[in-house]
């Protein structure tokens, strides 16, 4: 989904227990002409068909500026969303955004966390 060409999207993780939060870690190389944007699509009742749900734009934290200095500079961000509804299954879009396809964003040791409170 969505009008960006360049995208990664986990598949749908359904979890053992419900969850109430959730934590993503990401190492990522963003250069002065390249933006990345991290979402989320959770399952919340047995009923709701999974590939149907919107997905949630997660704000960027604090410490999202600067851009990266370097091809090699990976600075590692920490989206925290508390408080969601309970839900039993998860997955993760991050879109890849660049004015100049020579100087792309990087994303690497992606981690996801979903916590009980």
């Amino acid at each position: 989904g969505g009008s960006v060409a360049t995208k990664y999207i986990t598949r749908e993780v359904t979890l053992d227990q419900t969850s109430g939060s959730l934590r993503i870690l990401a190492s990522v190389n963003r250069r002065n002409s390249c933006d990345i944007d991290f979402y989320y699509r959770l399952k919340t009742t047995n009923d709701d068909i999974f590939s149907e749900l919107p997905w949630t734009l997660l704000d960027r934290p604090i410490e999202y500026s600067p851009a990266s200095a370097t091809y090699g500079d990976f600075k590692e961000y920490d989206f925290d969303e508390r408080g969601l509804p309970e839900f039993s299954s998860v997955a993760v879009k991050i879109v890849l955004k660049t004015t100049n396809s020579a100087v792309v964003p990087r994303v690497r040791d992606l981690r996801i966390i979903a916590l009980a409170s």
